[in-house]
């Protein structure tokens, strides 16, 4: 049954359908549903059993008369006011003497229309009671019924509290005496035009001006006083707003200024630090790449300052790029737990690349096959950027030259011995990317420079194909490298 399903959307838009019905035989559902752990769900019930008004549910209403949350209990006490059964008198008795001011307020009204003695009920009650402010409530309520007891009690009530010590009471008492309108709460009333509390002398005044009584001039002029004074604080307390916003906007402006005087500290802090990076970079200080790649990573990420990032940093780093290209991709390398920050990073640092001198081809190139093909970098594979239409066969340059300087590492580690798999791996990435056709000229140019200047022009031989002083050249014998690297491509197929 939809009552009881798990969804509480769904048992509400039951219970609303069961209200919009209003069909007696589903009372008893209702009834069973004032168990529902959600206040929204019970509320509902309470409403739909309230225009039903079948008096099977007088009894769980009554229930619903203790609930935790006071507007089901408010509402309970509705629905019994609209069903009327003689059962729930002693209930709503209870609530006039116990509930908050609402729920007293249409207990009171509930008993009336059921015609219930209810001075004679709670009067009793209420005598034995010191004056407090629930007293009080129950004197006003007390006080608009028709019946005389109730309105002599309520006025001998509220005429001894006019007189409180509490200002609290005394307010609400001379509130009360101006709702009644009882020839006997005049004088009372006047008193209390004298009273020492403002909010007092401020309630008397209007209680006073809603009689339709006859005041002397003295009266009168006190009560005019009294208004006047009303509006004069009422213009002083907008004043006092007005200040107070004044205040508050001078104190929203200070904050301004020291944010913007704390931003302008940083931003010299760290213009400061750019600078002294800059100078370290330019003595070739491999050290200061990262923090200062960093730096501008962060400000790229923030949005800050965009445009100097793009027209003065990326050109510096270009310019100093034999200092600047280890630390570059060591951090190409580094995996990062956020992953779409990872890619603008990579591609940040792949935009300094495009700026690169020849001289860094190759150890950009090393880095491409690296990631290609070594499974211990995650995150970010080199095919993309390898196929990027705008760089291609820039790239293809780069991996051929890349190719050949991991190469050279491998000879000089082992002469080749042990790393077939590894040379392998290279060729193939080679073939992939239509890089082989860039490698051989390579190879014969290096071969034809060593049979020209001989094995040990090694430095000069590296030079000539544009690997620049960034590489350790190969040492002699420079054509049995080539040798065996021809051998192998041969054999690669």
């Amino acid at each position: 049954m939809a009552l009881k399903d798990e969804w509480k959307d769904i048992r509400l838009e039951a219970v609303k359908a069961l209200r919009e019905i209003k069909d007696p035989r589903a009372v008893e559902a209702l009834i069973d549903a004032l168990k529902d752990g959600e206040i929204d769900i019970r509320l509902e019930v309470v409403k739909a059993l309230r225009e039903i008004k079948d008096p099977c549910a007088c009894k769980p209403l009554i229930g619903a008369l203790k609930d935790g949350e006071i507007d089901i209990r408010l509402e309970a006490v509705k629905a019994l006011r609209e069903i009327k059964d003689p059962r729930a008198v002693e209930p709503l008795i209870d609530v006039l003497l116990t509930g908050g001011k609402e729920v007293r307020k249409e207990a009171a009204q509930a008993l009336i229309e059921m015609e219930v003695d209810v001075a004679e009920l709670v009067i009793p009650a209420l005598k034995n009671e010191n004056l407090t402010l629930r007293r009080l409530n129950f004197a006003r309520i007390l006080g608009q019924m028709k019946d005389s007891r109730a309105v002599d009690f309520a006025v001998d009530t509220l005429i001894v509290a006019a007189r409180d010590e509490n200002w609290e009471n005394r307010q609400e008492a001379v509130n009360a005496l101006g709702e009644i309108k009882d020839p006997r709460t005049v004088d009372p009333l006047i008193a209390a035009l004298d009273d020492q509390t403002w909010p007092v002398r401020q309630e008397a005044a209007k209680s006073l001006e809603r009689l339709d009584v006859s005041l002397n001039s003295d009266i009168k002029q006190k009560i005019d006083d009294i208004l006047q004074e009303e509006i004069e604080r009422k213009l002083n307390a907008e004043k006092d707003r007005g200040r107070e916003k004044e205040r508050a906007e001078e104190a929203r402006r200070r904050q301004e200024k020291e944010k913007k005087e704390r931003e302008e500290q940083q931003l010299k802090k760290e213009t400061d630090r750019s600078e002294s990076l800059r100078k370290r970079i330019s003595s070739g200080d491999q050290n200061a790449v990262v923090p200062f790649i960093e730096e501008l990573i962060s400000r790229l990420k923030y949005g800050k300052d965009t445009v100097n990032l793009w027209e003065q940093d990326v050109p510096f780093l270009v310019k100093n790029s034999e200092a600047i290209i280890l630390p570059i991709i060591s951090l190409i390398k580094q995996t990062d737990p956020n992953q779409s920050f990872y890619y603008e990073k990579i591609m940040f640092l792949w935009n300094i690349f495009f700026r690169m001198p020849d001289t860094a081809d190759p150890l950009i190139g090393e880095m491409l096959i690296d990631i290609a093909i070594n499974r211990n970098i995650p995150n970010f594979r080199a095919y993309s950027i390898l196929r990027d239409g705008e760089v291609y066969n820039k790239n293809i340059e780069r991996l051929a030259k890349g190719a050949l300087l991991k190469l050279v590492k491998i000879y000089k580690k082992d002469k080749f011995e042990s790393s077939s798999g590894e040379i392998v791996e290279i060729f193939n990435l080679l073939r992939e990317h239509g890089a082989i056709k860039k490698l051989s000229p390579l190879l014969r140019n290096l071969s034809n420079f060593f049979i020209t200047h001989g094995d040990n022009e090694a430095y000069s031989a590296w030079a000539n194909l544009g690997f620049g002083s960034i590489i350790t050249p190969l040492n002699a014998p420079g054509r049995q490298f080539v040798f065996k690297v021809m051998t192998d491509l041969n054999e690669f197929g």
